[in-house]
């Protein structure tokens, strides 16, 4: 079983350090730690990379290709999380894998609380432009129901991506 913890901003960088550290000795296997602290520090966020051997993960701290520049520029992160709610477009999101992958970054693909709507667009990317960790895409299992039929579904622990054009999705479900 991986373990990634998401810290979701909660530490200062000293925390961080401290726990990411201890995390370290207690050898709990985990893979990963994401955005440690804040969204907008992200020169603590390199701080905290350059002090730790876990792999780091910005999140909150990349949200457009200029946040993704500034994390590359700074060495700020080992891995960065590319969500389409954050980063606005197909396109976008595509364009920043293929960005970060070059620059040497590891990547994801995460959802927020998408419908299988959105988190068919972003398996879709992910089909197109594959990652190189397991991406996030579990939001849809949270919607009791779907307002669309078709899309994406789940098996397991995969998102199956339908095989039909687009997202698969051919009319919104009644209301009734």
């Amino acid at each position: 079983v991986a373990i990634r913890l998401d810290a979701n901003q909660g530490w200062t960088r000293e925390e961080a350090v401290q726990v990411i550290r201890a995390l370290e000795v207690a050898d709990l296997g985990v893979e990963l730690v994401e955005q440690p602290v804040v969204a907008d520090d992200v020169e603590g966020l390199a701080w905290v990379r350059e002090r730790v051997g876990l792999p780091v993960m910005a999140d909150e701290s990349c949200y457009s290709p200029w946040d993704l520049e500034r994390i590359i520029r700074l060495g700020a992160a080992d891995l960065v999380n590319v969500k389409l709610a954050k980063c606005g477009s197909l396109t976008v999101g595509r364009d920043m894998l293929r960005r970060a992958h070059d620059a040497g970054l590891g990547t994801i693909v995460g959802s927020m609380m998408e419908s299988h709507v959105g988190v068919g667009a972003a398996a879709a990317v992910v089909a197109a432009e594959p990652t190189t960790a397991v991406s996030d895409l579990d939001a849809a299992w949270w919607s009791v129901s779907s307002p669309v039929v078709g899309g994406i579904s789940y098996c397991g622990n995969e998102v199956r991506v339908p095989a039909t054009g687009g997202f698969g999705i051919s009319a919104f479900a009644s209301t009734h």
